[in-house]
Formats: C-alpha cells, structure tokens, sequence
C-alpha cells in the first residue's frame, strides 16, 4: 500500500491513488498526524497477537478500527445507525508494515518541523 504525504495546515497527511477511492479515504482517515499513534496502535496490536484481548477497538473523528489476532478492519466513523457500512480488510502483517512506514514518514516530519 503506497502513500504520498501532504501537509495540511499544521497535520501531514497520507494519501492513497488506488482505483477504489472508498479505500483511499479509509486508509487516509486510519493514519493519524500524532507522534504516539504508531507506537500507540502498535501496542494494541501487541495485546491481541498475544490473547490478552480477542480485539480492540478504537476511532478518531475519521474512522473506526477493529484490531484482530490476523486482520483490522476500518470503517467509516458514522455517528448514526446503519445497516450497510463499508468495512475495509486488511491482513495484520500487511497493517504493521503500513504503520510502520508511516511512522517513519512522520517522525521525518516531526523533526523537520523541530528544525532537527
């Protein structure tokens, strides 16, 4: 999954060109600018490889995200009810290699900003 970064206002942004625009949208809403949410996540990630959970979920303003021992899932945040939501997939291994490119880019950025 390759992404390009923008800099939106005071955030950086991840931004995915694949056919399916759906997709690209729930991929950009899953990385969030934080310095802690890599390493955040990848921690959860750690408790449910190990069993402590069977999953964990969380969202941001963006999206939801469900964490499982072999796969996430993301979906679009909707505040409301709905019957059909479309759920993105995505192998475990596949989601850490994804986090952690993302921390690099954003650590990259981090300092930049710091003038480091």
């Amino acid at each position: 999954m390759e992404f390009r970064v923008e800099e939106i206002g005071d955030q950086l942004r991840a931004i995915f060109d694949s056919d399916n625009p759906l997709h690209n949208s729930l991929l950009s809403g899953f990385l969030v600018s934080s310095k802690y949410f890599v390493t955040d996540i990848l921690y959860d990630i750690s408790l449910v490889e190990k069993g402590l959970f069977q999953s964990y979920a969380f969202e941001n303003p963006e999206v939801y995200i469900e964490l499982y021992q072999d796969h996430i899932t993301i979906e679009p945040y909707i505040e409301e009810d709905e019957t059909e939501i479309p759920t993105l997939r995505i192998p475990l291994e596949r989601a850490k290699l994804l986090l952690l490119e993302w921390g690099v880019v954003l650590q990259q950025w981090l300092m930049k900003q710091k003038g480091i």
